[in-house]
């Protein structure tokens, strides 16, 4: 271990490739980029560091690839990016760091997460601010969170398993300008599955959501759009439900089974059009 960086790496335009190392117990991070060029990060094994397990940045110029590797047991996050280009983080293994499993903090293209394993994260597995962004694939399971994007132009989260989330969502769109979310399983997680807030246009579609502690879907402060061919049966809460917006919402050719609260609650929201639903054999109100 050393006394900061394991491995740290700074070039305005070339390429770097960073492939094969194990950097452990250094004070900061294991592996640190910052690179204006083409980076790529991989097969590398980062554990026991101070701050993030690998971190890249530029001045919103360079482009990145971490695939492959294994990140574990740090202080701070497993992987971090900040003020990139684009982003590509994909095959990669997170297990226990104290803060987000992976993050990528402000873009000006976009952020690509897929095909990703999160264990054991004290905060998210999965953030996303300030960037559109594209996370698919991802088996993330007993995190405090799941997956969360912040004020974006655009994400479409698709084909993620989240379960066990300890306190957050399973998966959280948060002043989102486009966004969709589609067929995810969200099941046994503490919270709600699919939480859609601060004026959020989104289109959630063909999940799964089951077995969670509060709403299998819900849609909260301002938000809008569509909530199409769910399956939400088992949840603590309600199946789903709309509150506090007079935007328009759609909710269309559900299934909400068997919920502990009502199949469907709807509250303080002006706009919304219920329909074509089949809802059954939940604790309280079928809507």
């Amino acid at each position: 271990g050393n006394k900061r960086y394991g491995l740290l790496v700074r070039s305005d335009e070339s390429e770097v490739k960073i492939t094969g190392c194990t950097v452990n117990k250094n004070g900061e991070e294991g592996i640190y980029v910052k690179c204006g060029g083409q980076g790529l990060i991989g097969r590398n094994t980062a554990f026991d560091n101070g701050g993030n397990g690998i971190q890249v940045g530029s001045d919103l110029n360079g482009s990145f690839n971490i695939r492959n590797n294994r990140v574990n047991r740090n202080k701070k996050s497993g992987i971090l990016a900040g003020n990139v280009k684009e982003m590509t983080i994909e095959e990669n293994f997170s297990e226990d760091n104290e803060d987000r499993g992976m993050i990528v903090l402000t873009g000006s293209g976009k952020a690509v997460i897929r095909n990703n394993r999160c264990h054991g994260s004290g905060s998210y597995a999965i953030q996303v601010e300030k960037m559109s962004a594209q996370i698919s694939g991802n088996e993330l399971y007993d995190n405090y969170g799941g997956i969360h994007v912040i004020n974006g132009t655009m994400a479409k989260v698709s084909q993620n398993r989240v379960a066990g989330c300890s306190e957050k969502p399973a998966i959280t769109a948060e002043g989102v300008a486009e966004f969709e979310a589609n067929m995810n399983e969200c099941t046994y997680n503490d919270g709600v599955g699919i939480f859609v807030t601060a004026r959020s246009h989104a289109r959630v579609e063909e999940n799964r959501c089951e077995n969670n502690g509060g709403d299998g879907i819900q849609f909260n402060g301002e938000a809008a759009g569509s909530i199409v061919r769910n399956w939400c049966e088992g949840n603590f809460g309600n199946g789903m439900a709309v509150y506090r917006t007079a935007a328009d919402v759609l909710m269309m050719n559900n299934r909400c089974l068997g919920n502990d609260a009502s199949g469907i609650e709807v509250s303080g929201a002006t706009n919304v059009v219920v329909k074509d639903n089949l809802i059954t054999g939940n604790a309280d109100h079928g809507l």
